[in-house]
């Protein structure tokens, strides 16, 4: 068929999901494709957003996903309902520049990719003053180097032909982080082969709330305690990670970081200490899920 499915997730996020729909409806394709919007089962006027835009734009479909809250059974729904043979995955909240279906275009269809990760741009949403905000930035998304040592991308920037979908089994409902690595991971032992593509990028807003990013850390810190107890063969040497999360942060890459984003380095003091409470929140989080389930 030729056709690409843009699924795009949300929960809770009426203009996350309205500023991502208007920038995925003024493209420059002139093909054919849709944008699979799935609403894990909001509770506010997301559904009222996206619905109003189904009814002005034929290409946009309503899709509820109401029995689990996960965003990757968002994901997996989505999936399941689109009618294409390529599937792009964006979240709710980032937006995409004009070319962006015509360029997945030419790079899955016409190259024959199956598992493409593009570069992900974090862009400031008013002005950046918070030490979290400057943190997020710095960090932002390694995309190739996800790829070219842990053998996955995030979901936020994954395009894939349907068939690597069906063949891994979608992704796993019941991780509440991690989920694209053990997706990416299971693709790559398949012999899907994986590449990196940095001429296409979509953007994300920067998080600028403490609050957000810390939960953020905790949430990824229950996901790595559930992928290292349930995908122990999968993962190989997941000690290795577990050292890491004790060790400090490395003081002289975020150094480096800050140059790269010319942020100025007398706020390296505040980032470092942001640093430590982001990486001890995920090991805090880590340990607590692990032995809880150790005691259940």
């Amino acid at each position: 068929m030729n056709m690409i499915s843009v699924v795009v997730p949300v929960y809770n996020d009426p203009a996350g999901v309205a500023r991502t729909i208007e920038s995925l409806i003024n493209q420059t394709y002139s093909g054919k494709y849709e944008i699979v919007v799935v609403d894990n089962n909001s509770d506010d006027e997301t559904a009222t957003i996206i619905k109003s835009f189904s009814k002005r734009v034929d290409n946009i479909r309503y899709v509820l996903e109401a029995s689990k809250q996960s965003s990757y059974a968002a994901r997996n729904k989505g999936v399941k309902m689109s009618n294409g043979d390529t599937v792009a995955f964006i979240d709710a909240d980032m937006w995409v520049p004009e070319t962006y279906i015509e360029d997945i275009h030419k790079l899955i269809i016409n190259e024959e990719k199956p598992y493409v990760g593009i570069d992900v741009s974090l862009k400031p949403v008013g002005e950046i003053d918070t030490v979290a905000g400057l943190f997020n930035l710095v960090t932002g998304f390694p995309i190739k180097y996800y790829m070219e040592n842990e053998k996955y991308a995030p979901t936020c920037c994954l395009v894939i032909k349907k068939q690597v979908f069906e063949d891994v089994g979608g992704f796993d409902s019941d991780l509440e982080s991690n989920g694209d690595k053990i997706f990416g991971k299971a693709a790559y032992n398949l012999g899907y082969s994986q590449y990196f593509c940095d001429s296409i990028q979509v953007y994300h807003p920067i998080r600028d709330s403490a609050e957000e990013m810390l939960s953020k850390s905790e949430r990824i810190g229950r996901g790595t305690a559930q992928v290292h107890r349930n995908y122990k063969q999968l993962l190989n040497n997941t000690w290795i990670d577990v050292w890491f999360m004790f060790l400090p942060p490395n003081p002289f890459l975020l150094y480096e970081r800050i140059s790269e984003s010319q942020i100025k380095n007398s706020r390296f003091p505040q980032l470092y200490l942001f640093a430590f409470a982001y990486k001890y929140s995920k090991l805090k989080s880590y340990l607590f899920y692990r032995i809880k389930q150790s005691l259940a």
